[in-house]
Parts: structure tokens; sequence; C-alpha cells
């Protein structure tokens, strides 16, 4: 008896045919043409627009995605069949901003749809908010003011930065002069005691040694080099300082290169009291000198160029193995907050003023402790004399003082000096 062996069913296929109820699986093109005319009438291809296909009949959520390329053009392969078109984000044109949702009609074995000004939803962009605009200056300084320290000394104050880990800071030689007691501080509550390395009053170039573990953020300052083909800094360039003028801290300050000499620059940045020793920076942020003079008023300084400073700095390395690492000790700093105002209207309503513990004679010199309160005594009391003596009655005058800071002044020889001297 023979074998009965049945016929794969792709075989019958071939034979017969697919029953005519089976789905057929036809594909279609779908092109999508992207374009907007501007003011001027010409054509804008719209390119990378997404755009969404949902069809009309079939599960819900099943959609099919596209994108334009740079030509505005975009293809799709999808079953025939009525689709909605739309694109998630719109297009921000000329003030405008446009979006499409369109039916569209898919036959084999392709269609196209033009999206345009015609058939957008057209609304008005939104105004940026107003941004603040941050310059390669602002990033620069935020960088490197973790660098500058404030220099103090017996003769005043000044400016300086630090070039080496090991705690080393350059600063102008004349910030220093013959002082003994030296220190640098790093912020409103950091200060310490400094030692000179290395100084020469010629160049006006002194190198100071601290102690780098009482500021564990401080950084070091990059110093430019110049190079055949490459000068550190050009005449018309962008400058910018870092310093503590007129007793404040870390302020910058910008201007630009007028005329680079040899060993020294000239610059419209504006110099204060205090900036002295500070760095003066390029225009990518490198060291190229150190701020050291006004000249007869603002737009004019002199800054002296960093090369002056390199071999006083080696010399200042060469002596770190014999000299002794200063203190990271803490020094007491001026306070930053201020005398409360209450304690000091005690004083006006007083009747009587003791003045003795404020004032006294040493050595031949009498001596003022300006301190808070006998500022704020003495000021007001002048006030209100001239107040009474202009009619006003008890009306005061108002005035400005700062509360937060004591002095002490010593008056010439027995008081006959011409001259006062505080600190």
């Amino acid at each position: 008896m023979g074998r009965f062996i049945a016929p794969s069913l792709a075989a019958l296929f071939l034979l017969f045919g697919a029953p005519s109820n089976w789905p057929q699986t036809e594909s279609a093109r779908l092109k999508v043409r992207a374009v907007l005319v501007d003011n001027d009438l010409n054509q804008k291809p719209v390119p990378k627009l997404a755009f969404v296909l949902a069809p009309f009949e079939g599960p819900v959520g099943e959609t099919i995605t596209g994108k334009t390329g740079f030509d505005g053009n975009g293809e799709v392969q999808l079953a025939p069949g009525k689709y909605r078109l739309s694109t998630p984000e719109p297009v921000e044109f000329q003030g405008k901003k446009y979006s499409w949702e369109v039916d569209v009609a898919v036959s084999v074995p392709e269609s196209t749809v033009e999206l345009s000004n015609d058939n957008a939803k057209v609304t008005e962009a939104t105004a940026p908010a107003p941004g603040r605009k941050v310059d390669e200056l602002t990033t620069l300084f935020q960088k490197y003011q973790n660098a500058v320290v404030t220099v103090w000394s017996e003769i005043g104050s000044g400016t300086g930065f630090c070039v080496d880990k090991a705690g080393l800071i350059i600063t102008n030689q004349h910030v220093i002069g013959p002082s003994d007691l030296i220190s640098v501080q790093f912020d409103a509550k950091r200060k310490v005691s400094a030692t000179v390395l290395a100084f020469n009053p010629e160049k006006d170039v002194a190198v100071l040694w601290a102690n780098p573990s009482a500021f564990p953020e401080m950084i070091t300052a990059p110093i430019a080099k110049s190079e055949t083909g490459r000068e550190s800094v050009i005449e018309g360039e962008r400058v910018f300082t870092i310093g503590s003028p007129l007793s404040q801290r870390k302020i910058l300050t910008s201007g630009m290169a007028s005329k680079v000499e040899s060993r020294a620059i000239i610059s419209d940045i504006n110099i204060n009291h205090g900036n002295s020793g500070g760095p003066l920076f390029n225009s990518v942020g490198e060291v190229v000198g150190i701020t050291t003079f006004r000249e007869s008023g603002p737009g004019v300084a002199g800054i002296v160029r960093i090369e002056e400073a390199l071999p006083i700095l080696e010399q200042a390395r060469k002596k770190m193995g014999d000299a002794t690492l200063p203190s990271a000790h803490y020094l007491p700093v001026e306070p930053t907050d201020t005398y409360p105002l209450d304690s000091l209207k005690e004083t006006i309503s007083a009747e009587k003023f003791n003045r003795h513990p404020y004032l006294f004679s040493e050595a031949g010199f009498d001596v003022a402790m300006v301190t808070p309160i006998l500022k704020y005594r003495m000021e007001e009391a002048v006030q209100l004399a001239a107040a009474k003596e202009k009619g006003l009655g008890s009306t005061r005058l108002l005035f400005r003082i700062r509360l937060n800071r004591c002095a002490i002044c010593v008056v010439g020889p027995n008081m006959s000096g011409s001259t006062n001297q505080c600190y």
C-alpha cells in the first residue's frame, strides 16, 4: 500500500492561490515636504522636522514617525489608508511658530503631502525672557580669584597672587617696604603671617611665602610665556586684574593694553590704592604683569612685565630650603559686622562722655583710639552743633559713617606736629 504524503501549505498556495478572505500586505510610500515662505517670498526648507502619522483605523496608539532631512524632505513606508499627520514640536520662523495637523490619504505606490504656510497653524513666538549675558571675563574672574590675596604690612596694604603650590606669592616691593610684620589675607576670615624670601627694589618685585595649608582653596595663577611668534600680550588686547583696592577684597577691573614695552606694560586699566602687586591677566587668563602704579590720575597705569619677576621667583625657590615655613595660625581680621546702632545712640543720650579711655599720651606723643563709639560721639556732636547754629533746633543732619572699623591716630609730639598718622 502506498504512503500518502500531505502537500505543504506553500505548495497549496502555488496550486490554488491564497484564500480571498486573508488580509493582503501592501506597502505604500509617503513623501513629506516641509517648506516655508519668508517675508521676501523665498522658499526655505524646514530641516529635521519630526512628524507623526496616526491611522484613522487600526489599534489605538499605533503610530509611525518620521523626520525631514536638511533639504526639508522626508519619506516613510506604510500601509495604504487614511492618516492624520501632526508635528509634536512647533518650528520658530521669523518671529512666529508653525505647527501642522493635516489629514493624508495614502495609496499605492506613493503619495505626497506638502507642509507649508498655507496649511500650518501659526502663532506668535514668545519673546525670550531677558537673560544675563556672561562673557569670558566673568568666567576667568571666577576661575582665578582664589589665586589672589590681600597683602598687609606695617606701611599699608596691597595685593598679591600665588604662583606656586608651595605658597609663593608675588607682590610689589613697595607694598611691604621695610616692614618686619607681613601677612596675607585670603578672604574676610582667614589671614596668616608671611615671610619675605626675595625682593628687588629696582624692579619693584617681592616674593612672599605663606603656609598653603591655611588656604586649601587657594590656586596658582598661570604665568604667560613669550615665545617666538607668540607674544604674551599685544597692544589693543583686553586685560584685567583682580585686587584689593580701597579696602575691598578681590575686585575685578578691566581695560586694554595700550602700549607693550620690554619691561613694562602701559594700560588704561583703573588702578587704585590697594591694587599694587596684583596680577594683570591677558585675554586668555595668563598673568602678563604686576599692577604697580598709576600715572597722574585714571587712564594711564603702569604694569611691571611678569618676566621681570621670574629671576626673583627663582631666588625665592632656592631659599625655601633654608627658611622656616610660616605658621598656618590665623591672625585677627577686621570685623565684617557693624557696631550695634542702639549702643552708639546711647553715647549721645549720656550727658557726660568720658574720653580718657580713648585719649592718652605716650613717649611724647598724644594717641587717640578712634573706636566706633568715639567716632560716632564726635561726629554726631559736630552735626548737632551745626544744626543749632543754623537754627534747626534738635533736627539732625544725615551723615555716613563706617561703624565697623577702629583706628589708632598719633599726633606729633605734644599735639604740636602738623601731620597725623592713623593705622
